[in-house]
């Protein structure tokens, strides 16, 4: 799959925009690191993911394997608890804003999947206050990660965000610049459906290659009106 700097985050990272609950989130003390690959949130603890990208979950018992492997568990282990530290602090940051500023560069496509298993899991634990300041929180570094991408990156995004297709065709006709039938947009957006369609195991398969699809349409069919008002 692409990276971040390349083409748009995965369907976890673009649920972020979306907030499904409206209770109050905690205040801002309220949010500590609990321990190595853990977060507390408001005196409930989020449990470590028991898996990031295939890599077993470090609090478990050591596994056996080869020195290659053991290579890759512990870096993947050296990045768990980076991203973990990294969003204890956007958390527990007065200004969120500036705290992803200060810190864009680490604002990866696998600190986004990382920070996404936390927040799936609030979500299976019923914890609904910690997934309103998590969604609240990662929505904000997701805006500001945005900024340093490309246009169309951030076009495709924000229509992935545009759930009515009035929402859609607005943005649409705002950024036809980029709909050219040869344009990097159609490239990445061709990427993006191949790719989700290979997720097999992705609970949110479906329903991201249905929105993938229905802007495939909308923009597609954009462009070719586009192209016979040039031609004429």
């Amino acid at each position: 799959m692409a990276t971040l700097a390349s083409a748009p985050a995965s369907a976890v990272v673009v649920s972020f925009c979306q907030t499904r609950t409206s209770r109050a989130p905690f205040s801002n003390s309220s949010f500590c690191k609990a321990g190595r690959g853990a977060l507390m949130v408001g005196g409930v603890r989020v449990s470590s993911p028991d898996s990031i990208r295939g890599c077993p979950n470090f609090a478990h018992s050591p596994v056996v394997c080869k020195a290659s492997e053991k290579d890759t568990v512990a870096k993947a282990r050296k990045f768990q608890l980076e991203a973990t530290e990294l969003l204890a602090e956007l958390l527990k940051a007065d200004d969120v804003k500036s705290t992803a500023e200060e810190h864009v560069d680490s604002l990866s496509e696998d600190f986004f999947i990382i920070a996404s298993t936390y927040l799936d899991l609030a979500k299976k634990e019923g914890n609904l206050e910690v997934v309103t300041k998590l969604e609240t929180t990662l929505r904000t570094a997701l805006q500001v990660k945005e900024t340093t991408l490309r246009p169309e990156i951030r076009l495709l995004n924000q229509l992935l965000r545009d759930t009515a297709e009035k929402d859609r065709a607005s943005t649409i006709q705002a950024n036809v610049q980029y709909l050219s039938s040869d344009s990097y947009f159609f490239q990445l957006l061709t990427r993006m459906i191949n790719d989700v369609e290979s997720q097999k195991t992705n609970p949110n398969r479906l329903r991201l290659l249905t929105q993938l699809r229905m802007i495939n349409k909308e923009t597609r069919e954009v462009a070719k009106a586009l192209r016979r008002k040039e031609d004429k």
